[in-house]
């Protein structure tokens, strides 16, 4: 019951403000720009670049994926010290 009545009081405190309505010179302004089919070729083309950039990264990327690694020898995997990097 206390909940509807907090629901019910929210929602009648919109009540009593002013509804605002924007300037007709930018709305027309709006209204215009809408209307107008005009494409910027500039953005066009960044965008075209952009989407052939990342595929191109992205089939780069897939082919270093599929290249064959050279086997490790067993020895070379037992050991957890490299050659180059002794201890002693």
């Amino acid at each position: 019951m206390k909940k509807e009545q907090w629901i019910d009081d929210i929602l009648s405190s919109t009540n009593s403000l002013k509804k605002l309505h924007p300037d007709e010179n930018l709305l027309r302004q709006i209204k215009e720009k809408a209307a107008t089919n005009e494409v910027n070729y500039k953005m066009l083309w960044f965008v075209a670049a952009s989407v052939i950039l990342l595929v191109s990264l992205n089939l780069r990327a897939l082919g270093n994926v599929n290249t064959v690694q050279k086997p490790v020898n067993e020895s070379q995997a037992d050991n957890p010290f490299s050659e180059s990097n002794q201890l002693y």
